[in-house]
């Protein structure tokens, strides 16, 4: 099964503990046998957000995230998010990035984020980490 991890998942198993934390990490414990994408945007979110949690070597997060497929927003991938953008916009823009990325990757998209399950949906498959089994 083809997988893109959103930001929410990750920032939750590596950052500071939340509610999301432990079942975060066991979604992660899950996933091995799995084709896993990242979007580049989502590589720059999880970089960002660890920066401002201070203390977090960037250096090793990086490496261990291109360890993943990195889905590049290049021209190609443009030119087919500019044919499919939805008539109906209700994400901002990077949510919106992230599902057409989804897409096209043809895979399933995980994510904490409330608006994106809600959303995107209309767009690609997509559920929590709790619901993958």
């Amino acid at each position: 099964m083809k997988l893109v991890v959103d930001s929410s998942v990750f920032i939750s198993a590596l950052g500071i503990k939340d509610i999301y934390s432990r079942s975060s990490r066991k979604f992660f414990a899950r996933i091995s046998k799995h084709q896993i994408g990242l979007p580049a945007l989502v590589v720059a979110e999880i970089l960002v957000a660890m920066k401002k949690q201070k203390g977090k070597n960037l250096a090793d997060i990086y490496e261990n995230l291109t360890s993943f497929e990195i889905i590049i927003l290049d021209r190609e991938f443009l030119d087919r998010f500019t044919a499919l953008i939805p008539d109906s916009l209700n994400l901002k823009t990077s949510d919106l990035i992230i599902a057409m990325a989804t897409k096209l990757y043809k895979a399933t998209l995980i994510t904490w984020d409330k608006k994106l399950l809600s959303f995107a949906a209309s767009i690609c498959p997509v559920i929590k980490p709790g619901e993958f089994v």
